[in-house]
C-alpha cells in the first residue's frame, strides 16, 4: 500500500484501499511540484542524481505546479492594529539595502511584524509605493526545484509572465545556471509602473534551508535588480553570507534578531492599554508591571493583555504593588497549561517574560482550596532560574495580597508545602533549592540529612555559591550544633580561601561528631580532605599531600579529586606570586594532577593563571596557546562558565597588542557569560580589561565608569585582591582623565594597602604611585619610583611590567628635558615590544609618545629593526585620535609660554640646534631664535643649560 500525505486535501489518501482512488489519481497529477509521488524532497542533497534533478528542472518548462493558495497568501491580522511606528521604522531602514533578514525564535512577531508593516505601507500616502508578496515555506520545499517553482509563483504576482522569461533564459541548462537564469528574467520582465518597490518575502525560512537553496537566495540578494527587495524570515542565523557569490554580503543584507524586536516602555503601554481598551480600569501600576515583565517583546506583551483581560473583573481586590512573590513548582505548572500556551513557553525565547493563569495543580495543597482558588484567579510571571536546566520559577506581581492569603493557613500546612515543595526539588535534582525550602521552614532535622547527603555535589558541580548562600541563611545555634553542618560550613569555606574559619569549624565538627555514630567515619575523612585543602591554600604542598595519602591508605576518599584539590588549592596561591618562570613551573605540575583526574574547572583556573604570567613576562603568543590548553589540548569540550577564561586571555593579548576594538567585543562577550557567580577574579578581570581597552581609545568616561562598576561589586562581595586591582587601574584612567584631585582618595586607598610581599599586586599599585606623582609635579619622586620598579621586574623576568615601566620612565626624562636617558629608556622598551607585540603602553601616552618618537627618529637614534615598530605606534595613536593625558594639557594650559613657544622649548631642551628647529617646525632661523629669545625671558633663564635644569625641576612646560 502506498501512502501520500495530501498537502491540500489535508488528510491521508491510500491507495489500494479498496475505496474510490479518483481523489488520490486527481491529487497526484496536480502536483508533480508538490507532492513526494514524483519528486525527491532532497533537493541538491547527497543521493540526488544530476538526471534526476534535471528531470525536476525539466518539469519546471513544462508544469508550473500547483500550490496550496496558503503558501502564497500574507497572514491574517485582525482588523485594527496598533501602530507599531518604532518597528515600522526599523523594517523601513532595513529594507533601504538590498534585503532584510529577520532571525529569531518562532512565536517572536517576526512574521505579524511583516505583515503588519505591509498594511502600514500600503496605507501609508507619502511612502515608496510597496507590493509585497509572499511564498510560505515548509520541509517539502527544500527540493531546489520546487523552491524555484515557488519562487517564480512569489515573482508571478507583480509581474505575470516571468516564469516564461526564466524558462526561456535557462534554456537547457543545469541547476547552476538557475540563479543567473532567474535574475535576468526579473530583468527582463521589468517593474511594473504602478509600483516603486516590489518585496518578496520568505517566510519560515529556516524549513527549507539547505546549501544550493542558500546559494540561490544569496545570490538574488546580491544581483536583485533594482526595485525589487528580499524579505528572509527565518527561526535561526541562515547561513547567507557563506553562500554569497560577492565579499560584501553583509552590507547587501540587513540582519534584524529578536533582541531588535522590542518596543521602547512608552509604545509597549500604548499597545497594552490599545489591547485592553479604553475603559479597562487597569491600575497604571499593574500595567507598569506587565510592561516590564514582558520586556517589550510582541508575544509576550499579548499573552498579558490576555491575562489582565481575564483578571480585570477582580482587579479591585488587588493591592497596588509592583513587588513579586516566588512559587517554585514549575514542572507542575507546565504541566497544568493548555497546550498552546504550553508549546508558546516550551518553543520560544520567551520563558522569562510571558505570564500564564496559576491553577490549582501547582501547589497539590489538601485542606488550602481557598488559598488554591485566589492564586488560580492571578497572573504569574515565569522569570529563569537555570536556562540550562529548563528551570523556572513562577512570581505573581501582586505578593501582599498573596502573603495575606499565606498567613491564614496554620504554621503546619506552611511547613508541609515546604517539605513537599523540597522533596519536589530535590527530586528534580535542584538540591540548592530544596535546602533554601527547609530553612524558610525551619525543618532544622531535614536539612542536616539533606546536607550530609548532598554537600559534595554540591561542592564540586559549579554550585558552591548557591550552597554557601544557603548555609549563611542559618541560624548559628543550628549550625554549630550539627557536625555535619559544621564540616559543610568548613569546605565552604576552605573553597573560599579562608583557611583559619574553615580550620576552625572543622574541630567544631570533631568535638560534636559522636565516636559510635555509624557517619563517624565518613566524617573523619572529610575533615581531613578539608584539611589538605587548606594546606594547599596555605601553600604546605606536602602536609596536604601526606593528608591525602592518609586518607587513600585507609581506603576512603578519591585519589584523584583529593589530590586535584590540594593542587588547584597551591596554584591558585602561587600564581599570584612575582617569578613567572618559577610560577609556570608550578602551574604545569598542578596541572599535570588535576588534567590526570579529569578535574576540569581545575584546568581551566590554573591555565589562566599560567597564561596570566606568561603575560606579565611579556610572552603573549605562549600565553594564548596556554589559555587554550584547557579545552583544545586537554580535551575538555565544555566547563560552562569557566570555558570563557581562555577569551579572557584572548581579550588581553589583542589590548596588549594595540587591538583595543576587538578587545573591547572580547571583554563584552566575556562580561556576559561570566558573571560574579563564576569566580570573582575572573569577573573583575574581564570589566578591568574592557575599562583598560576604553582607556586606549581614549573614552575615559565609559572607562572609569566600567572601573567604577568593577570596584562596587568588589567591594560588596568582600573580595579584597580584586578590589585592589580595580581600584589600581580606576586611579590610572582617573589621573589620565585629569581628575587629580578626585584621584587623591584612590591614592590614600592604595597607599594604606598591605598586599603580601610576594604579590605581584604590590608592583601594580607602585606603578599607579608613580604615574600619579608624575601628574602631580613631583617629577624626581616618579622616576626614581620607576627606576627601582624597572629593575625589579628585570630581575624577576617580568617583560611585560618591565616594557611599561620603561615607557613610564622614558616619559617622565623626556619631561625633564633629558634627552639621552629619556631615549635610552623608550629605545629599551621597543625592543621589548618587537619581541612581544605589545604597544599599549606607548599608545596610551598619546601625542606626546607621538612627539619622542618622531624626534628619536629625526636624530636616527632609532635603527632599521625598530623604524616599522615606530611609525606604527604613531600612526595608531594617530588613527585613534588619542589626546594627551589630561593632566599634561592642564599643566600646559598654565604654562607662560605659547604654544608654538612650548614646541621650541622641547626642542631646545633635547638638544636640537636653531637649525634643526626651523627645519622641524618649518619655519625661518630668525624665528626660531625670536621664539627663543621669548622663551629665556619669561622662564628666567639665560642659557640652554639653565632651561634645560627649570624644565626638569617643573616637569615639563
Amino acid at each position: 500500500m502506498t501512502e501520500i500525505r495530501g498537502k491540500r486535501c489535508g488528510r491521508i489518501l491510500k491507495r489500494g484501499s479498496g475505496k474510490d482512488e479518483r481523489p488520490f489519481r486527481r491529487y497526484e497529477a496536480n502536483t508533480r511540484h508538490v507532492g513526494e509521488s514524483r519528486w525527491e524532497t532532497q533537493g541538491l542533497h547527497e543521493g540526488v542524481s544530476e538526471a534526476r534533478l534535471m528531470e525536476n528542472l525539466s518539469a519546471l518548462r513544462t508544469d508550473p505546479g500547483v500550490f496550496p493558495s496558503t503558501k502564497l497568501r500574507a497572514p491574517r491580522l485582525p482588523n485594527r492594529l496598533y501602530p507599531l511606528g518604532e518597528l515600522y521604522e526599523l523594517v523601513e531602514r532595513a529594507l533601504d539595502k538590498n534585503s532584510l533578514i529577520l532571525a529569531a525564535p518562532a512565536g517572536c512577531g517576526k512574521t505579524s511584524l511583516v505583515a503588519a508593516w505591509e498594511r502600514h505601507a500600503r496605507r501609508s500616502e507619502d511612502g515608496t509605493p510597496t507590493s509585497v508578496s509572499w511564498v510560505r515555506l515548509d520541509a517539502d520545499d527544500s527540493d531546489y526545484a520546487r523552491f524555484c517553482s515557488l519562487l517564480l509563483a512569489g515573482l508571478e504576482a507583480f509581474v505575470p509572465d516571468v516564469r516564461q522569461q526564466f524558462c526561456e533564459v535557462l534554456g537547457d541548462g543545469g541547476p547552476d545556471a538557475v540563479p543567473g537564469a532567474l535574475v535576468v528574467a526579473i530583468e527582463r520582465a521589468g517593474l511594473p509602473a504602478a509600483c516603486g518597490r516590489n518585496v518578496l518575502v520568505l517566510d519560515n525560512f529556516e524549513a527549507a534551508s539547505n546549501g544550493p537553496v542558500d546559494r540561490l537566495v544569496s545570490y538574488l540578494i546580491a544581483y536583485m535588480p533594482a526595485g525589487y527587495k528580499l524579505v528572509v524570515c527565518s527561526q535561526e542565523v541562515p547561513s547567507l553570507s557563506a553562500a554569497s557569490p560577492v565579499p560584501d554580503f553583509d552590507g547587501m543584507a540587513a540582519l534584524v534578531t529578536a533582541e531588535k524586536l522590542v518596543l521602547d516602555e512608552g509604545e509597549a503601554t500604548g499597545f497594552l492599554r490599545f489591547s485592553l481598551g479604553e475603559d479597562a480600569g487597569v491600575p497604571e501600576s499593574i500595567l507598569g508591571s506587565a510592561v516590564r515583565a514582558a520586556g517589550g517583546r510582541l508575544p509576550a506583551l499579548n499573552v498579558a493583555a490576555r491575562c489582565l483581560a481575564e483578571a480585570r473583573p477582580r482587579m479591585g481586590e488587588v493591592p497596588d504593588s509592583a513587588a513579586c512573590g516566588r512559587l517554585s513548582l514549575l514542572d507542575e505548572l507546565l504541566a497544568a497549561l493548555s497546550e498552546r500556551e504550553r508549546d508558546l513557553l516550551v518553543k520560544t525565547s520567551f520563558l522569562d517574560l510571558v505570564s500564564p493563569p496559576l491553577c490549582d495543580d501547582v501547589l497539590e495543597a489538601e485542606g488550602c482550596d481557598g488559598v488554591l482558588a485566589s492564586i488560580a484567579a492571578k497572573t504569574g510571571v515565569l522569570v529563569t532560574v537555570d536556562g540550562k536546566r529548563r528551570w523556572y520559577k513562577a512570581q505573581g506581581p501582586w505578593p501582599q495580597y498573596l502573603q495575606s492569603k499565606f498567613r491564614k493557613l496554620d504554621r503546619a500546612e506552611v511547613r508541609g508545602l515546604c517539605k513537599r515543595a523540597s522533596a519536589y526539588l530535590k527530586n528534580h535534582n535542584h538540591v540548592g533549592q530544596a535546602i533554601d525550602c527547609l530553612c524558610k521552614a525551619a525543618l532544622w532535622n531535614e536539612l542536616e540529612d539533606l546536607v550530609g547527603e548532598h554537600h559534595l555535589s554540591l561542592m564540586f558541580d559549579n554550585r558552591f555559591d548557591v550552597f554557601g548562600e544557603v548555609l549563611s541563611k542559618l541560624p548559628r545555634h543550628v549550625l554549630e550544633s550539627s557536625p555535619k553542618l559544621s564540616i559543610a560550613q568548613a569546605w565552604v569555606l576552605a573553597k573560599a580561601g579562608s583557611v583559619e574559619e574553615s580550620v576552625r569549624f572543622v574541630k567544631m565538627s570533631e568535638s560534636l561528631t559522636d565516636a559510635d555514630s555509624p557517619d563517624a567515619s565518613q566524617l573523619e575523612a572529610e575533615r581531613l580532605a578539608v584539611l589538605s585543602l587548606c594546606c594547599g591554600h596555605s601553600g604546605d604542598i606536602r602536609a596536604g599531600k601526606d593528608m591525602v595519602a592518609e586518607l587513600l591508605s585507609r581506603g576512603q576518599g578519591d585519589p584523584g579529586v583529593l589530590a586535584s584539590l590540594v593542587y588547584n588549592a597551591a596554584g591558585c596561591i602561587v600564581a599570584r606570586e612575582k617569578e613567572p618562570a618559577r610560577v609556570v613551573d608550578y602551574l604545569e605540575n598542578c596541572l599535570e594532577v588535576a588534567a590526570g583526574q579529569g578535574n576540569r574547572p581545575a584546568c581551566s583556573v590554573l591555565c589562566y593563571f599560567a597564561a596570566r604570567q606568561r603575560i606579565d613576562a611579556g610572552d603573549l603568543r605562549t600565553a594564548e596557546k596556554t589559555a587554550w590548553r584547557a579545552r583544545d589540548g586537554l580535551g575538555f569540550s565544555s566547563m560552562d562558565e569557566l570555558e570563557v577564561l581562555p577569551e579572557v586571555i584572548g581579550a588581553t593579548v589583542m589590548r596588549k597588542r594595540g587591538e583595543f576594538a576587538r578587545a573591547e567585543e572580547a571583554y563584552s562577550r566575556c562580561l556576559g557569560s561570566l558573571g560574579p557567580s563564576s569566580g570573582i577574579e575572573f569577573f573583575a578581570e574581564a570589566g578591568c580589561g574592557l575599562a583598560l581597552a576604553l582607556r586606549a581609545q581614549g573614552r575615559m568616561g565609559e572607562a572609569a565608569d566600567m572601573a567604577r562598576s568593577i570596584l562596587q561589586l568588589c567591594d560588596r562581595s568582600h573580595a579584597e585582591r580584586p578590589r585592589l586591582i580595580a581600584l589600581v587601574y580606576l586611579a590610572m584612567i582617573e589621573i589620565d582623565a585629569g581628575n587629580i584631585d578626585q584621584v587623591a582618595d584612590h591614592v590614600r586607598a592604595l597607599r594604606g594597602a598591605n598586599p603580601a610581599s610576594a604579590d605581584l599586586i604590590g608592583d601594580l599599585i607602585a606603578l599607579a604611585l608613580a604615574r600619579f606623582r608624575f601628574a602631580s609635579g613631583q617629577v624626581e619622586e616618579a622616576g626614581k619610583s620607576l627606576d627601582r620598579l624597572a629593575g625589579a621586574f628585570e630581575e624577576s623576568g617580568r617583560y611585560g611590567l618591565l616594557l611599561s615601566a620603561l615607557v613610564a620612565k622614558g616619559m617622565v626624562l623626556y619631561a625633564q628635558g633629558l634627552q639621552g636617558p629619556s631615549s635610552h629608556a623608550v629605545l629599551r622598551a621597543l625592543e621589548l615590544a618587537r619581541d612581544t607585540g605589545e604597544i599599549e603602553a606607548f599608545v596610551n601616552e598619546g601625542i606626546s609618545m607621538t612627539r619622542l618618537l618622531r624626534g628619536m627618529r629625526e636624530r636616527r637614534l632609532v635603527g632599521d629593526g625598530l623604524d616599522a615598530l615606530a611609525q606604527r605606534i604613531t600612526q595608531e595613536i594617530a588613527d585613534l585620535n588619542i589626546p594627551e593625558p589630561a593632566w599634561r594639557l592642564e599643566r600646559r594650559d598654565r604654562s607662560p609660554l605659547t604654544a608654538r613657544e612650548r614646541e621650541v622649548c622641547e626642542l631646545l631642551a633635547l638638544g636640537y640646534s636653531n637649525r634643526q628647529i626651523a627645519e622641524s617646525l618649518c619655519v625661518s632661523i630668525n624665528t626660531v631664535d625670536t621664539h627663543r629669545k621669548r622663551i629665556y625671558l619669561k622662564l628666567g633663564v639665560n642659557n640652554r643649560k639653565d632651561l634645560v635644569e627649570k624644565i626638569g625641576a617643573a616637569g615639563g612646560w
